[in-house]
């Protein structure tokens, strides 16, 4: 495979997660489209409460995050949860867009075999 070759698969899926994201808006506006204007309406209204919901868990794991990345960078200990560590790691040439931190990257992975995302903390909230 050619490096000129590779920016192009590279451009492609980041094109593909684009649209990935953007589904589920376009999904709710073609439905939205289907229903006389009360309905309409009132389907909007659901989708601005779980928007809203979405938001306030985005800014709650992002606080967690930073306040485990504070931790387990300043003591260099591995932090272990019931269903998650977090443990750093040597940085690593990344083919994602996630930045990686000079000093070692902080990982959040699963304490069990057999974890696959959403697993866990569904299993969490049981």
């Amino acid at each position: 495979m050619s490096t000129s070759h590779i920016g192009t698969l590279l451009d492609t899926l980041s094109a593909l997660r684009v649209e990935q994201l953007n589904l589920p808006d376009a999904k709710i506006t073609a439905i939205l489209h289907q229903l006389d204007p009360e309905t309409a309406e009132r389907v909007q209204a659901i989708v601005r409460e779980f928007d809203e919901r979405e938001a306030q868990l985005a800014a709650e794991i992002a606080q967690q995050e930073t306040a485990i990345k504070q931790y387990v960078f300043e003591t260099g200990a591995t932090a272990q949860g019931t269903y998650l560590q977090a443990l750093i790691t040597a940085p690593r040439v990344t083919w994602d867009n996630k930045p990686t931190v000079s000093r070692g990257v902080l990982s959040l992975v699963a304490s069990s075999c057999g974890y696959y995302r959403g697993h866990n903390e569904q299993h969490a909230a049981q």
